[in-house]
């Protein structure tokens, strides 16, 4: 029996070549391994010296997978001993914390089936139909049977009591699918199909939750209500026929480079790793590097209508660059003709010629207010005799400063009045 799982089914549906790379035994290409949290948490703020920052994310989502997991464990009274116990001051609880209002509280679930992989061969549920040697698994986060008090806080109608819920850590809220995208996606179907088939009920309410792993921590619900007939069919009709061609390729041992690829898929969840924009070795889709390197290409010219994606073509670039400025270097270092000596007739053309009229002084920029350290010592201007200025002279505290004053004559009585002013009062 050969079991696939929903990460595979919608690996091959974004692209075939991707699903090639990181599932068909043996043509795996290695990536950077999980680590865990405790790991990044020990570096501080020097994590990105050694790790990335999808490699974070992972070991965020496990690690705020597994303080989910305890609180309900913890309820169940199923904890083995030894293990550590929650640190809510934690990042990743307090990442949990953000969404434990959207989830129903352990205290008040009658059953608790926490977070279990699980097979379900497709001969165990005949509403598949046939598909002999063939199975689905997965890993279910939660399943709890609660009261219609708790059921009515979180604003779910499930006349069984049952709840599937899945928990997701994402960068940004707006990331989160839709219900009607969940109702086509095949995890939103194998999940509830195992979860209906292991309590033998005919629908079965699901919540996925979602919470923000950046500085603003926030958390939404995602509820959508599949029935045991619309999973069934949409895993016969859609899934199932994508698992029998996963299968072919493995039995027949496919190689990668006869799996197509899909350009548009090499953009989705922060780029795709395998490509050689990011280090990996599918020179296929363009990636982000590529598709500014095709505009710039494009924009140069009719010439040149077809893609550039490869580093060969990308070297004799630049290449030609560098012959081109070495060329420019050279032109600039090769020493300039000296003009020719004009012959008589032209200088005395030249000599007939009026001469140009002079262009209009412009007008000398204002000067600044604020006297420069050359002008500071500078004497006033000696005035008229009837603009003669008044100088005052005063004395303050042990050093003497000179002040003068050009006065206007219809001013004069009035800076005398003031002057004597002075004088007395420093008498």
């Amino acid at each position: 029996m050969r079991f696939y799982n929903s990460s595979q089914i919608s690996a091959y549906q974004d692209c075939p070549s991707l699903w090639g790379r990181e599932w068909v035994t043996g043509t795996q290409v290695p990536l950077a391994p999980d680590v865990p949290w405790e790991s990044i948490v020990a570096l501080g703020d020097r994590w990105q010296r050694k790790f990335s920052w999808k490699q974070r994310a992972l070991a965020l989502g496990t690690a705020t997978h597994w303080v989910l997991e305890r609180w309900y464990l913890t309820r169940a009274e199923t904890v083995d001993a030894g293990v550590p116990k929650i640190d809510w001051a934690s990042y990743p609880a307090q990442v949990a914390l953000a969404g434990l209002h959207l989830l129903p509280h352990p205290g008040e679930c009658e059953e608790i089936l926490p977070e279990a992989e699980f097979t379900l061969p497709c001969s165990d549920v005949p509403e598949l139909g046939d598909w002999p040697g063939l199975g689905l698994r997965g890993t279910i986060d939660l399943q709890v049977r609660t009261t219609p008090k708790e059921l009515a806080r979180l604003g779910v109608a499930s006349p069984s009591g049952w709840l599937l819920i899945d928990f997701k850590t994402t960068a940004s809220l707006r990331y989160a699918k839709t219900p009607t995208q969940w109702h086509a996606d095949a995890q939103g179907t194998i999940y509830p199909l195992k979860a209906m088939h292991r309590v033998k009920i005919e629908a079965m309410p699901s919540r996925w939750a979602y919470f923000e792993s950046k500085k603003v921590r926030r958390a939404a619900a995602v509820d959508f209500l599949p029935t045991f007939e619309s999973v069934t069919a949409n895993a016969r009709n859609k899934l199932l026929p994508v698992v029998r061609t996963l299968d072919d390729h493995v039995q027949a041992k496919t190689p990668i480079s006869a799996l197509a690829q899909n350009p548009e898929a090499c953009e989705r969840y922060a780029g795709c790793p395998y490509h050689i924009a990011r280090g990996g070795n599918c020179p296929g889709g363009r990636a982000s590097t590529g598709r500014a390197r095709w505009k710039l290409v494009r924009a140069s010219g009719p010439a040149k209508e077809k893609e550039i994606d490869t580093m060969a073509t990308f070297a004799e670039r630049q290449a030609a660059m560098r012959r081109e400025k070495e060329a420019k270097a050279a032109a600039a270092k090769q020493p300039e003709p000296e003009p020719a000596e004009a012959d008589e007739a032209e200088e005395e053309t030249a000599q007939a010629e009026p001469e140009p009229t002079p262009e209009p002084a412009k007008a000398a920029p204002k000067e600044r207010n604020t006297p420069s350290p050359a002008k500071r010592n500078t004497p006033p201007p000696k005035l008229a005799e009837a603009d003669e200025a008044i100088h005052v002279e005063l004395t303050i505290t042990k050093g003497g400063i000179l002040i003068r004053m050009p006065v206007p004559p219809d001013l004069r009585e009035r800076a005398e009045a003031i002057v004597a002013a002075v004088e007395s009062a420093s008498a």
